[in-house]
């Protein structure tokens, strides 16, 4: 029988160096080498250590399903053996999965229960990942107040600690409430504070999910070239992370569309579908969703642009951000204006400034009501 810790060590050096594939397969022949032997006391816990690496290997994999059927084993041997911290561990990443998969009242859940076991823990970090994932929850619900206030909390724990994963992301969550706000001046200052802190750490995989925010920022503001540069710094730096780079992709292909420069956003979202093909991320296949109707749009193929823009409309309203279904619908109500559908456009505008009024994205909305007006 392979020492369960040696394979552990194995594995996470594997991560370390960003070697998915390598520390998955150390990880499932170890697994797999346990589940035939009798373990004593020490080894259960080590399967158990075993089991929660597994779950950092397939997050980084960026695959959901997968990784919530190994956290679930997680779970129940912790609650057989009465580890009171690995089965907060285990909630805490079913909570951010389960989100994750647009099932945000099971990942309150799991959230909850979390709190309720590390919230008298002396080390305060487990209990800022679980307010970390209420404040991802609370953004993603279009609640940015209760998002800022909660993230406000973890940032502070983190800085606190000295830990700075939990600090960037953090800031990131600020950064993005106080974006969908309208606040550009606000979201900047905290997603430069989260990229400095990415980087600071050495977190180069984060630091590039912080310039992504960095850059929708800019994206925003109609400042395309500051966003592509920003965007073009985090392909630079994520290095083997699929699901990062598929964001960073879609929003190139975005930002060069908006310029119109078709060619080179062709080429982005080529990258794009390439490295999500396999995604199990239905926001992110949403966004490439949104972005290939734009395209077709660009290109004069408008009907088939309103194709791919209704369907990437549907999927996000399936599940249920607000801020991203409010700019769908304002993309959307712009091609059938422009396919002379004003019934179609009108219906849109107006399901386009609810959403974004309950986001709270006054600036947003006023954009909105202008199609009104044409």
């Amino acid at each position: 029988m392979v020492d369960i810790q040696t394979e552990i060590n194995l594995a996470k050096e594997a991560l370390d160096a960003k070697d998915y594939d390598n520390a998955h397969d150390i990880c499932l022949a170890a697994l797999k080498d346990s589940e035939s032997k009798t373990l004593d006391e020490r080894e259960v816990k080590d399967r158990l250590e075993l089991l929660v690496t597994m779950t950092d290997v397939l997050k980084n994999q960026g695959r959901l399903f997968d990784n919530l059927m190994y956290i679930n084993q997680v779970i129940d041997g912790a609650r057989a053996i009465n580890d009171h911290e690995t089965l907060a561990t285990g909630l805490t990443r079913a909570g951010f999965v389960f989100n994750k998969m647009g099932k945000r009242e099971k990942a309150m859940v799991m959230f909850d229960e979390a709190e309720a076991i590390v919230k008298n823990f002396k080390n305060r970090v487990q209990y800022g990942y679980v307010l970390a994932g209420k404040a991802n929850i609370f953004w993603r619900s279009g609640e940015n107040r209760k998002a800022i206030e909660t993230a406000g909390k973890v940032l502070g724990i983190g800085l606190e600690n000295e830990e700075y994963v939990l600090a960037g992301g953090a800031a990131s969550i600020i950064s993005s409430a106080w974006f969908e706000r309208g606040e550009f001046d606000e979201a900047l200052k905290a997603a430069k504070l989260s990229v400095e802190t990415y980087r600071n750490a050495g977190n180069t995989s984060d630091m590039a999910r912080a310039l992504n925010n960095q850059g929708e920022v800019y994206k925003r503001m109609h400042d395309f070239d500051k966003a592509i540069e920003t965007y073009e710094e985090g392909v630079s730096v994520v290095g083997k992370d699929v699901k990062r780079l598929g964001y960073l992709y879609t929003n190139l292909a975005e930002c060069h569309a908006r310029k119109g420069e078709l060619d080179v956003a062709e080429e982005e979202f080529a990258k794009a579908r390439e490295v999500l093909k396999d995604s199990e991320d239905k926001y992110a296949v949403a966004c490439t969703w949104f972005v290939r109707g734009l395209l077709e749009d660009a290109h004069g193929r408008t009907d088939n642009g309103m194709e791919w823009l209704v369907k990437a409309e549907r999927r996000m309203e399936h599940l249920g951000v607000p801020y991203d279904l409010g700019v769908f619908r304002y993309e959307l109500a712009q091609v059938y204006l422009k396919m002379g559908r004003v019934d179609l456009a009108v219906d849109m505008i107006h399901k386009a400034i609810d959403v974004l009024t309950r986001a709270g994205s006054k600036d947003l909305v006023d954009d909105v009501k202008e199609l009104v007006k044409s």
